[in-house]
């Protein structure tokens, strides 16, 4: 069933689909108001946006243990001020990947259990790699 511009439309109209129905007369299975299908097309969209904005602030965590490790390297002279840099680097993050936390409940809207494997992610991936570069650096 294709959908053209909502716009023009009172919001308890019903589209009406041209599948079986489920068993209830009169009522086919992609019967549904347009405020329904705008709630529908809004949480499909929310969800690629939540994705791409997981996956940004996960490479901006990347990009911060980069800009750790290199005024480690400029500080300390040697692979062991990367090593402490990257160590450094993770009670930072964590303060970080809370105050994402934080902005996901308060100001989107999701609940705390909805962002909770979010944090786990957002803070694991880039903590895994500074974990990694300070094994090996210390070598």
């Amino acid at each position: 069933m294709t959908v053209g511009s909502v716009t023009g439309y009172p919001d308890g109209a019903v589209l009406k689909g041209h599948r079986a129905s489920r068993g209830i007369p009169g009522e086919s299975r992609f019967d549904f108001t347009i405020a329904e299908w705008q709630a529908r097309k809004t949480r499909i969209t929310n969800q690629g946006d939540r994705r791409m904005h997981m996956a940004m602030v996960i490479f901006a965590g990347l990009l911060l243990l980069a800009v750790f490790a290199l005024f480690g390297r400029l500080w300390g002279h040697d692979a062991a001020g990367v090593a402490q840099a990257a160590w450094w680097f993770m009670p930072v993050w964590a303060g970080v990947a809370l105050i994402n936390l934080w902005v996901g409940v308060s100001k989107a809207g999701y609940t705390v259990a909805q962002e909770l494997p979010i944090l786990a992610l957002v803070f694991l991936v880039p903590a895994a790699v500074a974990t990694l570069l300070a094994w090996q650096m210390k070598g």
